[in-house]
């Protein structure tokens, strides 16, 4: 697994990713709201953080949909309660992701180097099903 560039053991880390939260999460939602996002839809969220995005889109895909939320560390994902959402310890450019899964995908350009990066989202894309229709935001 690819090393975790934060520390989430320092003590303003939850902190740090609230102010994050606040600032990108209104962006990303108004980018997706334009997809049309549906009850029903599987959903990939890569470099979940806090969480603020994995849960808006448990609320808005409903029982119905799907939501894996992946990053390097899991430990403030673990306090969400969602009952679609499925959270996964995983490095997105390293591991094996299913093939043709997801509607929708958000991947926030954490990652530091530019070939990670690339790598992570030609990994999404190869998840994704036929016409996926992506958010790419910079949260950092």
């Amino acid at each position: 697994m690819s090393a975790y560039q934060l520390d989430h053991q320092w003590q303003n880390e939850r902190a740090r990713l609230a102010s994050i939260e606040q600032l990108f999460d209104p962006f990303t939602i108004a980018c997706i709201e334009a997809t049309g996002i549906l009850p029903g839809w599987q959903c990939l969220e890569v470099g979940a953080g806090g969480g603020s995005m994995a849960a808006w889109l448990c609320q808005r895909v409903g029982v119905q949909g799907h939501v894996v939320a992946i990053d390097l560390e899991t430990k403030f994902l673990e306090e969400l309660r969602e009952p679609n959402l499925e959270i996964r310890q995983q490095d997105i450019v390293k591991d094996e992701l299913e093939a043709n899964t997801v509607e929708i995908i958000t991947i926030y350009d954490i990652l530091s180097p530019l070939y990670e990066r690339r790598r992570a989202r030609c990994c999404a894309i190869r998840i994704s099903r036929p016409k996926p229709i992506g958010s790419w935001t910079s949260r950092a």
